[in-house]
């Protein structure tokens, strides 16, 4: 008797009073994940953001479902046990379970135990891949890295990691929460440097929550990039050369990248390359801040603009590239 009240408890858990399934929200990832540093265990952010959604629902809409361990990788590694890398270890348990939503925090234990980029990248975009056409129902989301307190070697590799990261999503259209961006100088929530105390776990749900109600998807056609360090980042087929003056004063965002548009925030010396043979047709630009646009030019050859930004004082201004006027204008 106790058992069948059991599974008759558990059906009802996963039904709505109205009859609606409850979405299933998966979480994949490591310590973080698991809520390592929230106190007690419930304020950890996969909890919080699945009572946020419900709260927002007005119903028990959703269940969390977290799967995450503890010093694991995203790339197949023997640390810290057998068998506990996302992939492709995890991956098989996501397939099985069949979520409505996927969480993927993955990434901080890549860094220290020597994960490659190559093998990050390529080892995160199959995953995501794998599950886009096994199950084509699933909103995937991915995250990028929470940054705690690095410095050196290992934040350059976490930085280029979330470039990866940011690339994925936009190459296989998928959600993008920008944990490194909300994160950013949050010194305060880290106090042992790596795992979030409970107010860094709220901020990431708050984010991770912002993310799926919007549920605007990533596309190669309209992207966004933010980044922390200085360094040279290739993104779908545009560069960005971030200074150093820039990195040391603050983040450096561009938002809602297309091939002709973007955004830009920042606080220092930016160089942009737009992608090769991206204009057919020589283009100069337009802007609501053309003091920011130091340098311009279009290589003919190459089909693609160079441009260097200056400080816009953390405010969003506006680039387009618009064809240049006159007889020169091939046809």
């Amino acid at each position: 008797m106790k058992k069948i009240g059991s599974v008759l408890l558990l059906c009802a858990f996963f039904v709505c009073a109205g009859g609606e399934a409850v979405k299933k929200v998966m979480f994949v990832g490591d310590s973080i994940a698991l809520g390592v540093g929230a106190k007690p265990r419930e304020n950890r952010f996969s909890t919080v953001a699945v009572k946020l959604l419900n709260e927002h629902a007005g119903k028990t809409a959703y269940v969390e479902h977290n799967i995450a361990i503890s010093g694991s990788n995203l790339c197949e590694s023997m640390w810290p046990g057998k068998r506990t890398s996302g992939y492709p270890y995890r991956l098989q348990d996501v397939l099985k379970a069949k979520p409505d939503i996927l969480v993927l925090q993955h990434g901080v234990n890549d860094v220290t135990t020597g994960s490659s980029l190559g093998d990050f990248g390529w080892s995160y975009r199959h995953f995501v891949r794998t599950v886009k056409e096994q199950l084509p129902g699933t909103v995937i989301v991915c995250m990028t890295l929470s940054p705690g307190i690095r410095s050196g070697a290992s934040l350059q590799w976490q930085e280029q990691a979330n470039a990866i990261i940011q690339e994925v999503a936009a190459k296989e259209s998928t959600l993008l929460a920008p944990v490194s961006l909300v994160m950013n100088d949050r010194n305060n929530c880290y106090p042992d440097r790596l795992h979030p105390n409970n107010d860094g776990h709220r901020i990431i749900a708050e984010a991770l929550v912002k993310t799926i109600e919007e549920n605007q998807p990533q596309s190669p056609e309209k992207f966004d990039f933010v980044i922390r360090q200085a360094g040279i980042y290739k993104i779908c087929n545009y560069v960005f050369t971030v200074s150093d003056e820039a990195a040391e004063n603050g983040i450096t965002c561009f938002l809602d990248i297309t091939p002709d548009s973007f955004k830009y925030a920042g606080n220092g010396k930016v160089d942009v390359r737009t992608p090769i043979r991206s204009f057919f047709h020589e283009v100069t630009f337009q802007s609501d801040n053309r003091d920011c646009v130091q340098k311009f030019s279009w290589h003919k050859y190459l089909g693609c603009s160079f441009m260097t930004l200056s400080s816009t004082g953390g405010t969003p201004v506006q680039i387009k590239f618009v064809p240049v006027k006159g007889p020169d204008v091939k046809k």
